[in-house]
């Protein structure tokens, strides 16, 4: 009895440390400060027809962390910060940022952030892809993304990359702020091409 006893030990023993190793069992503490990703576009001026409009699916770069804020140490290394991290995870604050900052830059009837509802028609949908969202704590802010525009029946309008750059401002703080005026940046070109096709 005894030697299942230690044999079901040792069994649990190696189990969990192939866990940590595979980092299922992370034994990271959480983030002390949280940050929050927040929409900075303002509403626009005058009065246009309702617009559906859905936003998403929107993909992140695998190397970013929905819950630590991620800075470029140098061109080819990455860093979580320890301490500082996400009041809400980033592959859902994004979305949702996106979202509003479209929503204020053209006075739609509302956008639906992904995943749309199949019994709601919208007469645009967004897709985009982020290739890169990162930048060091003292430098330059990077956004890329490549999105597509599509109308209600899936047909592409325009496939177009968007790249915005922003001071990274020297703490983690700036650096959330940057990102939600970076963000905006991307709203700014997805609502033009919009207005545009509106207007023709």
């Amino acid at each position: 009895m005894r030697r299942r006893a230690v044999l079901a030990l040792a069994v649990c023993l190696g189990g969990c440390g192939l866990l940590e190793y595979a980092g299922l069992l992370d034994r990271t503490p959480p983030p002390k400060r949280l940050h929050k990703l927040e929409t900075t576009a303002k509403q626009a001026e005058g009065l246009v027809k309702s617009i559906p409009i859905g936003v998403g699916p929107v993909t992140l770069p695998g190397y970013l962390d929905p819950l630590r804020i991620v800075t470029r140490v140098r061109p080819d290394t990455l860093e979580a910060a320890p301490d500082d991290g996400w009041s809400e995870p980033l592959d859902r604050a994004l979305p949702r940022v996106l979202g509003e900052d479209i929503a204020l830059l053209i006075p739609v009837e509302r956008t639906a952030v992904q995943p749309t509802r199949k019994d709601r028609k919208v007469q645009y949908q967004v897709v985009v892809e982020i290739s890169r969202f990162d930048g060091p704590l003292n430098g330059e802010l990077s956004l890329v993304a490549r999105w597509r525009l599509l109308d209600g029946t899936a047909k592409e309008l325009a496939n177009k990359e968007t790249k915005v750059l922003r001071p990274a401002g020297g703490t983690y703080a700036a650096i959330a702020a940057g990102y939600g005026l970076m963000l905006e940046g991307l709203g700014r070109a997805i609502a033009a091409e919009i207005n545009a096709l509106g207007a023709k």
